[in-house]
């Protein structure tokens, strides 16, 4: 196996597969668990320690450690400043609202609409 690729290490019996790391062997890097219900895809650092997990079930991702997002200066050029920027931070409507895409379409939830962001 060359350096930079992995093993399947194991595939349990839940579907679990486990990844090793040819160079060591140890277990870590990527585990995918597709099962009735709960689907999942988790970076690992070790065993034991999660870098990523993406749920695919309940639409959720929880990282450890930092995210590097869109608004990180380091990812921008030409930067100006915006004139009148409080009125246009104080014209943003804050709302509450249901979500059509979850299980339970009763909760509340509370936010604002991006397509409304996108007209300040």
């Amino acid at each position: 196996m060359a350096t930079g690729q992995l093993d399947v290490g194991s595939i349990n019996a839940t579907g679990v597969i486990t990844c090793t790391t040819p160079a060591t062997g140890s277990l870590g890097g990527l585990d995918i668990m597709g099962t009735t219900g709960n689907c999942r895809i988790r970076f690992m650092t070790t065993p034991t320690t999660s870098l990523c997990v993406v749920n695919a079930t309940t639409n959720n991702a929880t990282f450890n450690g930092n995210v590097t997002a869109f608004s990180d200066e380091r990812l921008k050029e030409n930067i100006e400043p915006i004139d009148d920027p409080l009125q246009k931070v104080l014209s943003i409507r804050g709302v509450t609202f249901t979500r059509n895409d979850f299980s339970d379409k009763t909760k509340k939830h509370v936010g604002v609409i991006a397509q409304e962001i996108e007209k300040v």
